[in-house]
């Protein structure tokens, strides 16, 4: 039996694959969202996609029936797709799935080419088909060239190309009347003018659209509106890739073919494609930055104006050629003209409402006064009347920064008080993240008010963050606002405004202890002897000491005050850039660190550690912190007299630490070699003096003293040397070896030292030098060893005239 012929087979059995593979393809079109099924998904469909191209290009027979079941598959496939992409969410718009999509139409629509090509119907069905495939060639062409696919819109158009030719090549009667022939050409070359932009061969794009020039003034109003749409496509694209005078090119063709038709023959979606042209239009006219192109800007925006009114795109049209007008001439009066028309007009969202306070804030930044106009009739009449909190907090917290930054602090807070009030008779309470945000807004405004002595402005922004609209903050927020004006009132002379303060608050917040501190400091101002009394029995209630409770108590409390004081201020001076600054902070960190030791000398260092030792532990504790700020201060400030006198005043701490913290700020300081020795001396013999002191520490700091003072003076880095020995010796007799590390360095400086001097010609001192190395070296832990090596030296040099070996 004959066998068939083999090319027939393999055509067959190629087509086979095709149908096998769309109906394979179809139930997965829906379900491929990860990476892996799709990459395998789009291996396949190119490789399929490559098949049916190659196969339609070769002569030869399909059945019907095949080629029936061809066309159907690629028709499912190609609604399929359609379905896909109406879907709406994260997944379908990956990259990677939109790419399967586009791939899939693409092999659909060549199965259906190669399928009716197969079909070889009448004559009448050969012109349906070239319409037909036409129009869905054109479509693939656009997806692929907005999905960046070129290779697949160039496929596409080069089976559109043959079928034009197709249609070229009917006789005068077929049945596409030529008004239909001429939209179709039009599209056709339009959107190879779209192909050869997205090549970035303008050249060929500028040829195709002079071909199709002549069909684009004969075409119907659905397909100028479509043509329109895809020139508009080309001119963003050159927009965005700043070819802004190639994009003004192609958008004004867009514009004046759109603009070619009667606007009442346009569809809704002709209408959109319209305005977006428009907008394109004037965005790239903007992006030149050219006068004459911004004044044409404004004559387009004036004409979009007189058909459609003082609509929400015209105004934000006008604001950005507003907001293009340099500095200088900037017309603020327009732009909030502008800005109030959109607060009434404006369809509120979130997006609106941002865009409107950032608009408002530029305005602000570029010193108008309106802004804050603005803010209000947009809480007043806009956000109040909808009732969301959401929105009338975060405009709220705006128009209170924007209160602050007036410079007219009084009439701002005035003003802002008089807002919260009108919003308060139809608005709850802020929610407790706007009022938080909010009143730390107006707490940074009364401490600057507060600090350059400024009373009056502070107090009037206490009483607006004191608002009831922000009570959502609590008593605890409530009370740190009430103490502030407090203290307005003390620093005022003013006990009676204090006391009406103080009368005002919840219970809980008079009875907080810095409140009662604050109030026996107004008694004390007023002589007010029963608030005196209250004040101190209350604060001697809170004590835990069963005697003298009241005294002890308001002492404590004021060393508290001191050392918080002493340490915010320390802080302040190490980071302050000017120097006279940095100093008077310094004095002022003295003089609070002079009252902390006077109180604790005074009333507690002799008899209260035995009846509350956790308590002294606390405030020697703090002593030793302040005991170090002071030092530190009277470095910076040259006091170099009182440094012996702080490191005395230290014993009563007994802390390692706070000598070390000395030490290291003594060493680090530009004090003389004088300074340096006799304090670092005084700090070792404190360390040392300390119980179970661990001696390695000792010895790092005769280390680091040595280190210090050798390069400044002889004579006291010798006597550095000498308590060195003095130490050793020590050491040794308490079976407490000094380290050996340390100490084989002091040797071995010291040494080197007495080289350096016998240099220089000074044979007595380079002597004395030599005998201390020596006799360090005694207590080396090394049997001798370093002790042996330099006596060699010393006898080769003939140095040590005397020393024993």
């Amino acid at each position: 039996m004959a066998s068939g012929d083999p090319l027939s087979i393999g055509r067959d059995r190629k087509i086979k694959g095709l149908i096998e593979f769309s109906t394979d393809l179809l139930p997965k079109l829906p379900t491929s969202h990860d990476s892996s099924s799709t990459d395998t998904l789009l291996a396949d469909l190119n490789h399929h996609i490559t098949t049916v191209n190659a196969i339609s290009q070769k002569p030869g027979t399909v059945s019907p029936e095949t080629a029936q079941d061809l066309k159907e598959a690629g028709r499912r496939l190609w609604n399929e797709c359609i379905r896909e992409k109406r879907k709406r969410n994260d997944v379908l718009a990956s990259p990677l799935r939109s790419k399967l999509l586009v791939r899939t139409r693409l092999f659909s629509f060549l199965v259906n080419v190669f399928a009716r090509e197969c079909l070889h119907g009448r004559k009448g069905n050969v012109e349906d088909d070239a319409v037909a495939i036409i129009n869905q060639g054109l479509v693939l062409a656009k997806i692929c060239i907005n999905e960046s696919d070129l290779d697949g819109a160039r496929l596409g158009l080069a089976k559109v190309t043959q079928y034009i030719d197709k249609l070229r090549e009917l006789d005068a009667e077929n049945h596409i009347g030529p008004g239909h022939r001429l939209n179709i050409e039009a599209e056709y070359l339009t959107m190879r003018c779209a192909l050869s932009s997205k090549e970035d061969r303008l050249d060929v794009a500028e040829h195709m659209y002079t071909k199709a020039d002549d069909l684009l003034r004969h075409l119907d109003p659905l397909s100028a509106e479509q043509l329109a749409d895809t020139l508009q496509d080309i001119g963003a694209n050159l927009s965005e890739k700043g070819d802004h005078e190639m994009a003004l090119k192609w958008l004004r063709r867009a514009h004046t073919l759109i603009n070619g038709q009667e606007l009442e023959r346009l569809s809704t979606e002709g209408l959109e494609v319209r305005m977006a042209i428009h907008h394109d239009l004037i965005q790239t006219l903007l992006a030149t930055g050219s006068p004459e192109r911004v004044q044409e800007a404004d004559d387009l925006v004036s004409y979009v104006e007189s058909e459609i009114g003082d609509k929400p795109v015209v105004l934000h049209w006008k604001l950005e050629i507003l907001q293009r007008s340099p500095g200088e001439i900037f017309d603020t009066d327009a732009c909030a003209s502008i800005l109030r028309r959109m607060v009434r007009s404006l369809d509120l969202s979130d997006a609106a409402l941002g865009f409107l306070l950032h608009n408002i804030k530029e305005l602000r930044d570029r010193g108008s006064r309106p802004a804050i106009g603005l803010l209000d009739e947009l809480l007043l009449t806009r956000l109040l009347p909808c009732g969301n909190m959401d929105w009338i907090g975060k405009t709220l917290v705006r128009r209170i920064w924007m209160g602050t930054m007036d410079t007219e602090a009084s009439d701002a807070a005035t003003r802002l008080i008089q807002l919260l009030e009108q919003l308060a008779e139809d608005s709850r309470p802020c929610n407790v993240d706007v009022a938080a945000a909010a009143q730390s807004l107006m707490w940074k405004k009364l401490d600057a008010s507060y600090a350059k002595k400024e009373y009056n402005v502070a107090e009037l922004w206490c009483q607006v963050a004191l608002h009831p609209i922000f009570s959502s903050t609590g008593e605890v927020s409530q009370g740190k606002f009430a103490r502030r004006l407090i203290l307005c009132a003390i620093s005022r002379s003013e006990p009676e405004a204090a006391k009406s303060t103080f009368d005002g608050l919840p219970t809980a917040v008079q009875n907080d202890q810095l409140t009662r501190y604050l109030m026996f400091k107004v008694s004390l101002i007023s002589w007010d002897h029963d608030l005196c009394r209250q004040c101190v029995e209350f604060l001697s209630k809170s004590s835990e000491n069963a005697k003298n409770r009241d005294i002890l108590y308001a002492c404590l409390m004021a060393m508290r005050c001191h050392f918080v004081m002493a340490a915010a201020i320390v802080s302040k001076a190490r980071t302050e850039d000017k120097v006279d600054e940095a100093l008077q902070r310094y004095v002022e960190v003295r003089q609070h660190v002079s009252v902390f030791d006077g109180l604790f000398e005074k009333h507690f260092q002799n008899t209260f550690a035995a009846r509350n030792a956790r308590v002294y532990a606390d405030l020697t504790a703090k002593m030793s912190t302040l005991f170090v700020f002071d030092f530190e201060g009277a470095i910076c400030l040259k006091n170099w007299d009182d440094l012996g006198q702080i490191i005395r005043k230290g014993r009563v701490c007994k802390d390692e630490k706070m000598y070390k913290a000395m030490g290291d700020c003594l060493l680090r300081s530009n004090a003389s070699g004088i300074v340096v020795y006799t304090n670092m001396r005084l700090i070792i013999n404190e360390i040392f003096a300390l119980e179970q002191f661990d001696t390695q520490r000792l010895a790092k700091y005769i280390r680091c003293m040595f280190q210090a003072v050798l390069p400044l003076d002889d004579t006291l880095a010798l006597q550095v040397v000498e308590q060195a020995l003095q130490i050793a010796c020590e050491c040794s007799q308490m079976q407490k070896p000094f380290p050996t590390e340390e100490l084989d360095w002091i040797v071995v400086t010291t040494f080197n030292h007495a080289l350096d001097i016998h240099v220089r010609g000074d044979e007595d001192v380079c002597q004395q030098w030599a005998h201390k190395a020596l006799a360090l070296a005694e207590y080396m832990s090394d049997r001798g060893d370093l002790k042996d090596v330099l006596c060699e030296r010393v006898a080769k040099l003939c140095l040590g005239k005397g020393t024993s070996s």
